[in-house]
């Protein structure tokens, strides 16, 4: 019997406060689009078990940009004890049952969807191992984790990310992703974003 195409559900973390940067980057637009649309709008291409989009900071705001796509806002109250924190929360919303896990930032506008089906498709081929980018001599997100180690995540400090399952885990297939490199998290990040954007949009 055809067990049928393998379920994807997406993640993406949306809650900081962008200290250093010194306002909300979910709301920063590029060429058009806010950075955390864009993402929601990228994980919807690739996620067949529905995705989740985890708040904090400006939650109101943000739930507001993404009130007509097809996304579960995740509000996480505890988003100042760090990603972790969020990830959890994703972690617990999740409503459907899925053979993966995308997680995803949203402040990685050099991430294409390209990319993400790059990934998605060498995990349909694996999906009892993770996939992950690789970049900038690292590895971490966007990346898809098989449901096995879901678990492995509820055991994890609330201040540490994914990453250092990813890379501590001798299986992680990696997927060479130079623009993944690209982030925004200082006022010169968002300068050269708002230079290069083709729209003119500050």
């Amino acid at each position: 019997m055809n067990p049928g195409p393998a379920k994807l559900a997406g993640i993406i973390l949306a809650a900081g406060s962008s200290e250093r940067l010194g306002q909300p980057k979910q709301l920063v637009k590029w060429e058009g689009i806010t950075l955390v649309r864009r993402a929601a709008g990228l994980a919807l291409g690739v996620c067949n078990a529905g995705v989740s989009v985890v708040v904090g900071v400006a939650a109101r705001q943000i739930a507001t940009e993404l009130n007509d796509l097809n996304v579960a806002i995740v509000d996480n109250k505890n988003w100042q004890m760090g990603m972790g924190s969020s990830l959890n929360a994703g972690l617990q919303a999740l409503e459907q049952d899925a053979d993966g896990l995308l997680l995803m930032l949203c402040d990685q506008p050099g991430i294409t969807s390209d990319d993400l089906s790059r990934l998605v498709n060498i995990w349909k081929n694996k999906t009892d191992s993770p996939v992950a980018a690789a970049y900038s001599g690292t590895v971490g997100v966007p990346a898809i984790l098989p449901v096995v180690m879901l678990p492995l995540l509820d055991g994890m400090s609330y201040q540490r990310g994914a990453g250092s399952l990813l890379r501590g885990y001798s299986d992680t297939v990696l997927v060479e992703m130079p623009s993944a490199a690209w982030d925004i998290d200082t006022a010169a990040d968002l300068q050269w974003l708002r230079d290069n954007d083709e729209n003119g949009n500050n």
